[in-house]
Formats: structure tokens, C-alpha cells, sequence
């Protein structure tokens, strides 16, 4: 992409993944978490999340993220750990994932339309050793013998008021695993690296002129890179709202951009011209 920076935007060029030489953005988050904490720290009270009649704040998010995160934390995750997520577009899917990061895990988002034996080499591949997944799916889900890393798979997110120690992971340590839909051949998961996100986030900021005035239309998956970096992540960056649709449908979707004054989105193609 091609886009005439601010001359206050401080360029430079810096030395990454061994011996490769970038321009980067001199202030940046250092961490996903800490793009969202900025996020926090400047707009607690701003709307930062909206799922149907529900709607959270940025400091009732952080809140309920740091609940997640002990509560992952007495179930025996640990910094790096891999946590699978089978969660559609709804609100548990972004306190999951927020709580993921503040436990400074690794989250795995997976798409809710795949089937048991994507599942089953998805969890395994990546050795997850928790699932979080709508109860719907629960049919879909592999045996305890095909997934033995798996040691806990909730429905529920489990929640803890207690403290839990600020993970403080390098910013080209991975943040997210995304997996490819495997249609030539078994799924490949994408690492992406905390300072992938916070740069990718940076570029839709000015490359789309965002503000804090934002209010995005997630409508596409969450679990897809899009939906989670283009729209998720990118309203964290500039302390903007994101408003859930649990699934496309044009006529839906005008009705709801109309009702929460969407300035927003991104999607693919076909859903643009529906």
C-alpha cells in the first residue's frame, strides 16, 4: 500500500527475525496487550465493544481480560502456551482472546464452520492445551486420544478475581496462530508475531486515516485475519468501537451500520457486492 505519512510519524530502519532490515514504526506498542492497555489508559470510559443489547467499555473489557487470564491461570496455562479458540462472532470470543494475551499465551482462533478432522489436526499441530468452544460444536469435537496435548476444553470461560504477574513477551515472540483453510493440502499455521500486529494495526490506522471517533462493523469472521487484525486489533490501536455481527446478511448488516453509526469495515468482495 502506498500512503503519504504525517511528517510527525517517526520512520526508521530497524534489524528483525535475525538479519532483516525494515522500516518500522518508532513508536509502537511493544506488545498486543500493551496496544490494548494504551488503548485503556487514554479512553477507559469510550465504548469499546458492542454484541447485540451489550456493550462494553475499554476499562470493562480490560477488566473482564484480566479475570480471563487468572482464570486461565488456575487451569495451568502458562506464558506461550497455546490456546485453541472455536468461537464465533460474539462477545466471549474478544474476552477470550484479550485474556489469552494478558496471560501472555499464544491464541489459536479457528473458524466455526470446520469439521472434527481439521479440529482434531488443528489442535494437535499446534499442541494446544486448552479449548474455548460454543457449546453448538460440541459434537465436532476429537477424542481425548486424538488430541493428547488437550488437557482442558470449556465452554465457559473460566473467570478468577485473583492477580495474576503481567506477562511481559518480546515483541517477535508469536501472539497468534492462524491457521490456512488447507484446501491444497493439510492446514499451515501462521505465526504471527506481536510486532506483525502492532505494525499491520499502525498501517490500516494511517493508511485509513482512523480516529478515536471510529465504530467498525465486524461482520466477517473473527477467527480470520481480517476480522481479528483489520477491524479487531485496528480499533484497539485508535481507541475505537468494534460492533459485532454474529453472521452476514446484507439486509442485516445495513439495518445494523445504520442503528450503531457505522464509519467502518472491512470485508471481502462478494459480501461488498451483496
Amino acid at each position: 500500500m502506498s500512503y503519504r505519512l504525517d511528517p510527525s510519524i517517526r520512520i526508521r530502519h530497524e534489524s528483525h527475525f535475525g538479519d532483516r532490515v525494515m522500516r518500522c514504526f518508532a513508536e509502537r506498542a511493544k506488545s498486543l496487550w500493551d496496544l490494548f492497555a494504551a488503548a485503556v489508559q487514554r479512553a477507559p470510559d469510550a465504548e469499546a465493544l458492542v454484541d447485540g443489547e451489550s456493550r462494553w467499555s475499554y476499562a470493562q473489557l480490560a477488566r473482564e481480560a484480566n479475570r480471563v487470564a487468572a482464570g486461565l491461570h488456575g487451569h495451568g496455562v502458562q506464558p506461550g502456551d497455546r490456546v485453541a479458540m472455536l468461537v464465533g462472532n460474539r462477545a466471549e470470543f474478544v474476552h477470550a482472546f484479550l485474556g489469552i494475551i494478558r496471560a501472555g499465551a499464544i491464541a489459536v482462533p479457528m473458524g466455526t464452520r470446520l469439521q472434527s478432522p481439521e479440529i482434531a489436526y488443528i489442535l494437535q499441530h499446534c499442541e494446544a492445551v486448552m479449548l474455548v468452544h460454543d457449546p453448538a460444536l460440541a459434537e465436532r469435537l476429537p477424542s481425548a486420544a486424538q488430541v493428547p496435548t488437550l488437557r482442558t476444553c470449556v465452554t465457559e470461560l473460566p473467570r478468577a478475581d485473583a492477580s495474576v504477574p503481567q506477562a511481559a513477551p518480546q515483541e517477535e515472540e508469536t501472539a497468534v496462530i492462524l491457521y490456512t483453510s488447507g484446501t491444497t493440502g493439510r492446514p499451515k499455521g501462521a505465526m504471527l508475531t506481536h510486532f506483525n500486529i502492532v505494525h499491520s494495526a499502525l498501517h490500516f490506522q494511517y493508511c485509513m486515516d482512523l480516529t478515536e471517533a471510529e465504530r467498525s462493523l465486524l461482520a466477517v469472521p473473527a477467527s480470520h485475519v481480517t476480522g481479528l487484525v483489520a477491524v479487531l486489533v485496528t480499533m484497539w490501536q485508535v481507541a475505537g468501537a468494534t460492533v459485532l455481527m454474529p453472521e452476514f446478511r446484507a439486509a442485516d448488516f445495513i439495518q445494523l451500520a445504520a442503528r450503531e453509526r457505522i464509519t467502518h469495515t472491512l470485508m471481502v468482495p462478494a459480501m461488498y457486492n451483496l
